[in-house]
C-alpha cells in the first residue's frame, strides 16, 4: 500500500468502497425539441445519515412531465412508425407475432378464426418501419389492422358479399354495449368482441368498455383476450357485464423470477405466485397474513393477534438449527414487507429450488419471496378508493373459574392434600358455606377477563391510488392508513404509507424509473408486555372485588390486571422507513437485437425510536373501621418510576448493473443475465435509562435523578459483493435448459474465506409439444405437460456476524495494589473457519393443463441436504476447559416433501368460478450432530426432527390406592394418589424417573402438512372470494397454568376446562385430581398434556356487489363488500388457538374480524 500502510479487509477482498458515486442525465423530448434536461448526481456516503431527497419540486415536476407528455402523445413517435429488425429465413406467422410484442414492444390481439399464426412466412433480414412490415405480413391474408389504446388489433377484411348484407340490415342495427372485468371487477382493456362468423365488433377501452353494432339479434358475441378463457354469449345477454375467467394453461403468461421475468411456460425452476385480486381477499394489517394457505410450500404461522403483528414465514419447512426464515424482496431490494400495504402489490411469488434461487446464492436457502408493487399503465388518470371498518374478537380463548366454582375446587384440592377443615390449623384457608353463596350470587368477586378485555375492538383501513400515463411516462401513487385497536385499553398500531413508482421512456431505446415509498408506523401499548397481562389476568383470585367501594383499587394480594392496563406508564415504538430507488434500462439493439443493460441504486433508512416508562399503581384495603388504606405499591420495578429511551437506526446501498440477453433464432430462444452488485449498510443503536423520577407527569430523561442511570450504544458496518450469471435455452419452447449462479462475498466470514459460488441447473420437456403426443387423439384433451429437474446449491450466511474475532466484555471490579480497576474477560472462543451453511437441493416437477385450459395442476417433489450447520461441539473437550466454545460448521440436517397444486375454472351459465387447491408435506431429519454414545435415546437428536417431543407414557388415571401401589412408584419425591396419572415404567425398573421418558412424537409446533383451497365465484353483479386454509401433523404441550390447576400452590385462578377433574363421584373425568402443589407428579410432561393441533379454518371470505353503470353514470365502479378473517375453526384442540403455540395460555390470541367496505374507482 502508499505509503507503507497495509490493506484492509475490506480492501483485500474488494468489497464495496465506503463512497458510490453515479451520474444520471435524463432528456425529455418531444418532436422538435428538448423539453427539458435533468443531471441528477447522486452521491452515496454511509455515513451521511440521508442520501436521496425527494423535494415538493421533483414531486411537481413529475406530475408537470406526465400532463406534458400525456397531453401530447400524438405528436412523439407512434408505435407503427418504431423501427424493428427481423432475421432473415422461415418463420411462421404467430412467433414473429409474439417476437414483436416483445421487441416493439406492443400488443397485437387478434382471433386465430382468421390469422393463420402457423403459416410460413419469409421476411428479408433487415430493418423495417412496424407499420411496413405489417403490411407485407397481413394484406395477402385479407386482414387489416388499427391502433386501439396501444394495442395493435388485427381485422379480417370485409368482403363485398358480407359489405352488402351489412348495408342491407343498416336500417335494423342493433347496438350492443357492455363492460368485460376479470373475477375481482377490474376492467380488462383489448378484450376482442366480435359477431361470431364476421369481422364485426370492437376492442373493449381501459375502462373494459365496448360498444358497436349488429345487424341481427340472434347472433353469437365472442369475448377474446389472451391469458383469459373465450366466452361466447347471444346478442341481448352481450349488453351486459361480462366476466373472463383466467386461462390456466397462457403459454404467454409471464412469471417474475430472480432479476427479471420469464414466460411461466419455459421455467425450469420450482416457483408459486399470488396477484393482488386474491391477497386483498384477506383484510390483514400485515402482507405475511395474507399469504397464508395461498402457496404451496409456503408455511405462515399466526402465533399472536397483536395490532400489527404477522405471521412467521417459512418455505419447504425447517432444515437448519438457526434461522429458517425466507429472503424478502421487494422490487429487486433486499428488505423486510411486513409494514408493506397490500394495496401497493402487484403479486407475490417465492422460489422454492435451487434453479428458481440460486441468483440470490448466500441467502437463499431458506427459499426466497419476491413481491413486485403496482405500477402506471397507458391512459387517462385512474383513481382508486378502497377502504373497510371492522370489529375484531378474539378468535378462541378459554373461560377461567369463576369466584364460586375457583373456591369450591379450591377447597376440594385442601382436602386432597390431607388439610382437615375442622382443624384450626387449616380452617382459615378453607371457604365457608357463606362465602361460597357470596360467591355464587355474584355478590363478591371478579371475572378478571371480562373487566380486562373489550368483547371487540375496532379496526379500518383507507387507501388512495391513482395511476395512468401515456406511451412516454406511466406512474402510479399510493397513500395508506390503516388503525387497529387492542382487545384492552391503551393497545394500538397505526401506520400511513405512500409510495410513488414513475416511468419514463426518455427516448426508443432509454426508460428510468423512479420508485418511492416509506411508512410511519406506531405501537402504543401498557408498560406490562401483553404476556404479562395475560399471564396475571389467568392468575389472579377472582374471589375479590376489583374496586373499593370508594372507587380506589382494592388489594388483591397478587397483581391488579385493570390497573396495569391503565397506569400512566406505556411502551411506544414509532417505526419510519424510507426507501428510494433509482433504476434504468437501455436497449443495446444497435450493438445486437435482444440486448440490454439494466441498473439500479437503492438507498434505506429505519428508524426505530423506543421509549418505556414504568410507573408503579397503588392497592388499597380497608381497616377495621372501614377505612381505605394503602395497603401496596406495585411496578416493573419494584415501586420505582423509570425511563427507558433509545433509537435504533439502520440504513444501506444496494447497487447494481446487469447485462440481460432475450432473442429468438427461429425456433430457438436464449437468454442471459450477467449482474453486479455491491451492499453495504450501518446500524447504530443508543439506549438510555433514569429512575428517581420526582413526578409520574413528566416522562423526559432530564427529570430523573442522578443516582440510578445509565446510558449504552453500539454500530455495525457490513457489506456484500456479487456476481450473478443465468443462461437459458429452449428449442421451440420444448426442450428447456437454464444455468444460473451468484459468486457472493459477505464480511460476516474471515478473510480469505469470505466468498463462495453457488450454481444450480435445471432442465425442462415439454412433452405436450411432441408430435407423438399431438397425435395421439386419446391425449388430446391435455394442452400443456411438462416435466422439469434441478440440482443446485444455496447458501445461508444469516448467523452471527464475524465470529472469527474474539470479544471481549466487561466483568466485575478488582483491587490491584489498592486500587479498584475494571476487569476485562475473554468471551466465546474465536473461530477463524467459520463459513455460510450449505444447502444442496433436489427437485423434479410436473406441469400442466387440461381441458381447454380449465384444468391445471402442478407437483413437486424435493430433497434438500443442509450440511456446514453451526452447532457446538459438546465432545470435543473437557468441560473443565473454562471457555465457551464456539459454533462450528459439522452438522447435517436433511429435509424431504413434496407438493401438489390443482386448479380450475369455467362457468355454469351466468356464473363464473375459479377454484384453486393446494398442498404440501415436509419432513427434515438431523443426520450429523455431536452427541455422547451414552446419551439416552429420547435425548438424541441424531435420526429425528429438529423439533420433536419427548415425555412419559401415561396409561389413564389411577382410580383407587390399590391401584396406586400396585403399580411402579410414580417418582421418589411425591407419593401418587387417586385421581393422579398413572405413568408406564418403559426401562423396567420398578420406578417412574426421568429414564422412562421417550419420544412422544415427531411433530413439534411447526405443521408438516399445509393444506389451501381458495374459491371465488362472479354471477351477475355479485362476486364470492372463500379461503380455506388447514395446518396438520403438529403439537403442544401444555404447560404452567394450561395444566395445573392452582399454579402457583393454590394462590392463583386456573382456567374452567380443568372443574372436569377425578373425583370419587367423577372416575371418568378428563383431568386430574383437584391439586395445590405444581411440582406434584402431574405436573410432568407426558402424552397426557400433549395436545394435537392440526385445524381446518375458513380463512378469509369476501362477498360483494358492483353496481350497474347505469347507476353510477359519473363513476366508472363502485363495489361494496363484507369480509371476514378466521372466521371459523374445526380442530381437536378446543381449548386455545390452534397456531398458538404458549402452552401455558398466556398470550394475546388471535383475531377473528367482521369488516365493511368499498371499492371505488373513478
Amino acid at each position: 500500500m502508499p505509503g507503507g500502510g497495509t490493506s484492509t479487509p475490506r480492501q483485500q477482498q474488494n468489497l464495496p468502497a465506503k463512497q458510490v458515486t453515479a451520474s444520471v442525465y435524463v432528456s425529455f423530448k418531444s418532436r422538435n425539441e428538448t423539453i427539458k434536461s435533468m443531471k441528477f448526481h447522486l452521491q452515496f456516503l454511509s455515513r451521511l445519515p440521508i442520501v436521496m431527497k425527494i423535494t415538493l419540486s421533483q414531486i411537481c415536476l413529475v406530475f408537470l412531465f406526465t400532463g406534458v407528455t400525456y397531453a401530447n402523445t400524438s405528436e412523439g413517435q407512434t408505435v407503427l412508425e418504431k423501427t424493428v429488425t427481423v432475421n432473415a429465413g422461415a418463420n411462421n406467422l404467430g412467433n414473429l407475432l409474439n417476437s414483436l410484442e416483445k421487441t416493439v414492444p406492443v400488443k397485437f390481439v387478434y382471433s386465430r378464426d382468421f390469422v393463420p399464426v402457423d403459416k410460413q412466412v419469409n421476411v428479408e433480414s433487415k430493418q423495417w418501419t412496424l407499420s411496413v412490415l405489417l403490411n407485407k405480413l397481413l394484406q395477402p391474408e385479407g386482414i387489416t389492422y388499427e391502433l386501439s389504446n396501444g394495442m395493435i388489433v388485427l381485422i379480417q377484411k370485409k368482403n363485398d358479399t358480407e359489405t352488402n348484407k351489412i348495408t342491407t340490415a343498416a336500417t335494423r342495427a342493433i347496438p350492443v354495449r357492455g363492460r368485460v372485468s376479470d373475477a375481482s371487477g377490474n376492467p380488462l382493456p383489448g378484450v376482442a368482441v366480435m359477431l361470431k362468423g364476421t369481422n364485426k365488433g370492437a376492442v373493449s377501452d381501459p375502462n373494459g368498455e365496448y360498444q358497436f353494432e349488429v345487424p341481427d339479434a340472434n347472433g353469437i358475441i365472442v369475448f377474446k383476450l389472451m391469458g383469459y378463457i373465450s366466452q361466447e354469449m347471444s346478442v341481448a345477454a352481450a349488453s351486459a357485464n361480462i366476466i373472463l375467467a383466467p386461462n390456466t394453461t397462457n403459454i404467454n403468461e409471464v412469471v417474475v423470477v430472480g432479476y427479471g421475468t420469464q414466460k411461466k411456460v419455459s421455467v425450469t425452476g420450482a416457483i408459486a405466485s399470488v396477484g393482488t385480486k386474491e391477497l386483498l381477499q384477506t383484510p390483514s394489517s400485515n402482507l405475511s397474513n395474507s399469504l397464508v394457505g395461498r402457496l404451496p410450500g409456503l408455511i405462515a404461522t399466526n402465533t399472536s393477534g397483536k395490532p400489527g403483528s404477522g405471521s412467521s414465514i417459512s418455505i419447504r419447512g425447517k432444515s437448519t438449527f438457526g434461522n429458517n426464515d425466507a429472503l424478502i424482496v421487494v422490487d429487486g431490494v433486499v428488505r423486510p414487507f411486513d409494514q408493506l400495504d397490500p394495496n401497493e402489490v402487484e403479486s407475490v411469488t417465492i422460489l422454492k429450488d435451487a434453479a428458481a434461487a440460486a441468483v440470490y446464492g448466500a441467502r437463499a436457502a431458506n427459499g426466497v419471496i419476491l413481491v413486485t408493487t403496482r405500477r402506471g399503465h397507458t391512459g387517462k388518470p385512474r383513481f382508486n378508493y378502497s377502504g373497510y371498518e371492522g370489529l375484531q374478537m378474539p378468535t378462541r380463548y378459554p373461560k377461567l373459574m369463576s369466584a364460586y366454582e375457583y373456591a369450591q375446587t379450591n377447597n376440594a384440592a385442601r382436602i386432597n392434600a390431607g388439610q382437615d377443615p375442622n382443624n384450626p390449623q387449616y380452617a382459615p384457608q378453607f371457604y365457608t358455606a357463606a362465602q361460597l353463596e357470596d360467591f355464587k350470587n355474584g355478590k363478591v368477586g371478579t371475572d378478571w377477563y371480562a373487566a380486562s378485555f373489550k368483547k371487540n375492538s375496532l379496526q379500518s383501513q383507507h387507501n388512495l391510488t391513482v395511476d395512468g400515463g401515456s406511451e412516454n411516462i406511466k406512474y402510479f401513487f399510493s397513500a395508506g392508513y390503516l388503525n387497529q385497536q387492542g382487545m384492552y385499553d391503551n393497545i394500538s398500531y397505526t401506520r400511513y404509507s405512500f409510495r410513488s413508482n414513475v416511468d419514463a421512456r426518455i427516448n426508443k431505446r432509454l426508460t428510468l424509473s423512479v420508485d418511492v415509498d416509506g411508512r410511519l408506523g406506531k405501537n402504543t401499548s401498557p408498560e406490562f408486555t401483553d404476556a404479562t397481562i395475560f399471564s396475571h389476568v389467568i392468575r389472579e383470585k377472582p374471589i375479590f372485588n376489583a374496586y373499593n367501594p370508594d372507587g380506589s383499587p382494592k388489594n388483591t394480594t397478587g397483581e391488579h390486571p385493570i390497573e396495569e392496563i391503565n397506569s400512566k406508564g406505556y411502551m411506544r415504538n414509532e417505526l419510519a422507513s424510507f426507501f428510494g430507488t433509482i433504476s434504468f434500462k437501455h436497449e443495446l439493439d444497435f450493438i445486437t437485437k435482444g440486448l440490454n443493460v439494466t441498473g439500479r441504486m437503492n438507498y434505506n433508512r429505519n428508524t426505530n425510536f423506543k421509549k418505556e416508562f414504568d410507573v408503579p399503581y397503588t392497592m388499597y384495603d380497608l381497616d377495621a373501621n372501614g377505612n381505605v388504606i394503602l395497603t401496596k405499591t406495585v411496578g416493573k420495578n419494584l415501586t420505582k418510576t423509570e425511563l427507558t429511551q433509545g433509537m435504533e437506526q439502520n440504513g444501506g446501498t444496494t447497487l447494481n448493473l446487469a447485462l440481460n440477453y432475450s432473442r429468438d433464432f427461429g425456433k430457438h430462444h436464449i437468454g442471459g443475465l450477467l449482474l453486479y452488485e455491491q451492499y453495504t449498510s450501518r446500524a447504530d443503536t443508543f439506549s438510555a435509562y433514569r429512575t428517581n423520577f420526582p413526578s409520574n407527569l413528566v416522562d423526559e430523561l432530564g427529570a430523573g435523578g442522578a443516582i440510578d442511570k445509565n446510558n449504552d450504544g453500539s454500530a455495525a458496518e457490513t457489506g456484500r459483493l456479487s456476481y450473478v450469471g443465468r443462461i437459458n435455452y429452449d428449442f421451440n419452447t420444448k426442450y428447456l435448459a437454464e444455468f444460473s449462479f451468484r459468486y457472493d462475498g459477505s464480511e460476516n466470514f474471515p478473510p480469505g474465506r469470505r466468498f463462495g459460488f453457488f450454481p444450480a441447473a435445471s432442465l425442462g420437456w415439454r412433452i405436450s409439444e411432441e408430435s407423438f403426443f399431438k397425435n395421439a387423439s386419446s391425449l388430446h384433451f391435455i394442452d400443456n405437460l411438462k416435466v422439469r429437474g434441478s440440482y443446485g446449491l444455496l447458501g445461508n450466511d444469516r448467523i452471527g456476524p464475524f465470529q472469527y474475532n474474539q470479544y471481549y466484555s466487561f466483568d466485575k471490579p478488582a483491587v490491584f495494589d489498592g486500587k479498584v480497576d475494571q476487569s476485562i474477560v475473554y468471551g466465546v472462543y474465536p473461530n477463524p473457519n467459520v463459513t455460510w451453511e450449505k444447502a444442496r437441493t433436489t427437485d423434479i416437477g410436473i406441469e400442466g393443463a387440461m381441458f381447454n385450459g380449465k384444468l391445471g395442476f402442478e407437483a413437486d417433489y424435493f430433497y434438500k441436504r443442509t450440511s456446514d450447520i453451526l452447532r457446538q461441539r459438546t465432545l470435543s473437550i473437557p468441560g473443565t476447559f473454562g471457555r465457551t466454545l464456539p459454533d462450528e460448521n459439522y452438522a447435517v440436517v436433511d429435509n424431504t416433501g413434496f407438493e401438489v397444486s390443482l386448479s380450475t375454472t369455467g362457468n355454469i351459465g351466468k356464473l363464473n368460478y375459479f377454484i384453486k387447491a393446494n398442498g404440501s408435506y415436509a419432513h427434515n431429519t438431523v443426520i450429523v450432530l455431536d452427541e455422547a454414545d451414552n446419551t439416552p435415546f429420547y435425548l438424541k437428536r441424531k435420526g429425528k426432527p429438529i423439533d420433536y417431543v419427548t415425555g412419559l407414557v401415561s396409561d389413564g388415571l389411577f382410580q383407587s390406592n390399590k391401584d396406586v401401589y400396585s403399580n411402579p412408584m410414580q417418582f421418589v419425591k411425591n407419593v401418587a394418589k387417586p385421581g393422579d396419572i398413572k405413568y408406564r415404567d418403559l426401562n423396567g425398573d420398578g420406578v417412574i424417573d426421568d429414564y422412562d421418558n421417550t419420544v412422544l412424537s415427531y411433530n413439534g409446533t411447526t405443521p408438516k402438512v399445509i393444506l389451501g383451497l381458495y374459491m371465488s365465484a362472479n354471477w351477475y353483479n355479485f362476486d364470492l372470494g372463500l379461503l380455506f386454509q388447514g395446518a396438520f401433523m403438529s403439537n403442544i404441550m401444555l404447560t404452567g397454568t394450561g395444566r395445573n390447576m392452582f399454579d402457583t400452590g393454590g394462590n392463583s385462578n386456573s382456567f374452567a376446562y380443568l372443574l372436569d377433574y377425578w373425583s370419587p363421584t367423577n372416575t371418568n373425568a378428563k383431568y386430574p385430581r383437584a391439586y395445590l402443589d405444581k411440582e406434584s407428579n402431574n405436573d410432568r410432561d407426558s402424552d397426557f398434556w400433549l395436545k394435537k393441533t392440526g385445524y381446518v379454518r375458513l380463512k378469509s371470505f369476501e362477498l360483494g356487489y358492483t353496481f350497474p353503470k347505469n347507476l353510477i353514470r359519473n363513476i366508472e365502479r363502485l363495489r361494496i363488500y363484507a369480509s371476514g378473517l378466521n372466521v371459523f375453526t374445526i380442530d381437536q384442540f378446543k381449548l386455545f388457538d390452534p397456531e398458538s403455540t404458549a402452552g401455558k395460555g398466556a398470550y394475546y390470541p388471535q383475531q377473528k374480524s367482521f369488516n365493511l367496505g368499498v371499492n371505488l374507482t373513478f
